[in-house]
């Protein structure tokens, strides 16, 4: 699904210290910059600049 990402969702698990929040990376491996990042329970349905642009992601304490 790299470079063909055109909504978000976090539907994680949060809690104290856990890891709650997705960040989006524009190129594999985590690399590249940051496309998006997504609180908890946080549903993103259109978003013009990160629009097929995620490669890999990754949670995170914050964003």
């Amino acid at each position: 699904m790299a470079w063909h990402d055109s909504s978000w969702a976090d539907h994680g698990v949060s809690g104290p210290g856990v890891k709650d929040h997705v960040k989006v990376y524009s190129a594999r491996e985590l690399s590249g910059h940051v496309t998006i990042c997504l609180s908890p329970g946080q549903e993103v349905g259109c978003n013009a600049a990160a629009n097929d642009q995620g490669a890999s992601h990754t949670w995170t304490i914050s964003c």
